[in-house]
């Protein structure tokens, strides 16, 4: 964690100085319901290929032009709409076309009919976490299992503990490397060819703890390091050559 607090130090103050040093007025703009918004718990955002910043909340799904905002919610009468409002991640792939996932499944946008496309195979399931790695194959966690899914040809492939636990987060680093967390501590580098993994307990030099649940890992873009975050708001910094936290 110190080293953490180090990190989180100089980007404040790298930051601060740039701002000051910088004459340049910045203006934020608030969005709320009042101006348009679905709903004011805001739960992900991205933006697609032609510019657009999509926004999720968790009473439907918002398009922003920069000026105005669109929302998109389930109608029972229309097939091709989302079918939850609750939107709990979004993403775009290597082409820059928007996935969206939600409470009962994974939908793809169709810009051109402004429509959605439910993916069958997660009907009914609640869509934890997807990306895209840099073949453009979608990987997403569902059910505590992880799923690599081909958007070309519909094939995929399951992914699931062989020891009991449940996967919990993963990530992609910028070598294309998949990384998984699990509700028992561990870091996992997954072989896609055989589905073994090469694990390392994050706990392992840890006094004892009431959750060893990672909760999110984030992928330095910068150096070999994945930053872990668990339960009770904390955070380990992984190294994926020395295999040390």
């Amino acid at each position: 964690m110190s080293h953490l607090k180090l990190i989180l130090s100089i980007l404040f103050l790298t930051c601060f100085f740039r701002v000051s040093a910088d004459e340049s007025n910045y203006l934020f703009r608030h969005y709320q319901v009042e101006n348009g918004l679905s709903d004011n718990m805001v739960t992900c955002c991205v933006q697609d290929k032609s510019g657009y910043i999509w926004i999720g909340t968790r009473d439907g799904l918002n398009r922003f032009d920069g000026y105005t905002l669109k929302v998109f919610r389930n109608d029972s009468d229309d097939a091709e709409s989302l079918g939850n409002n609750w939107i709990t991640h979004l993403s775009c792939d290597e082409d820059g076309n928007l996935w969206v996932g939600t409470l009962s499944g994974l939908y793809q946008y169709n810009e051109t009919k402004e429509s959605f496309h439910h993916i069958p195979f997660t009907k009914n399931k609640g869509i934890e976490l997807f990306q895209f790695d840099k073949n453009n194959q979608l990987w997403l966690l569902m059910d505590g299992t992880l799923i690599q899914y081909n958007i070309t040809d519909g094939q995929f492939r399951i992914f699931a503990g062989n020891q009991g636990q449940t996967y919990t987060s993963f990530c992609i680093t910028p070598d294309n490397s998949v990384w998984l967390g699990d509700s028992e501590g561990f870091i996992s580098l997954l072989n896609p060819e055989d589905g073994s993994l090469e694990s390392c307990d994050l706990f392992a030099h840890s006094n004892a703890t009431t959750s060893r649940k990672l909760s999110m890992l984030y992928p330095s873009p910068t150096s070999a390091n994945i930053y872990v975050a668990f339960e009770h708001d904390d955070v380990k910094i992984f190294n994926i050559f020395s295999k040390t936290y």
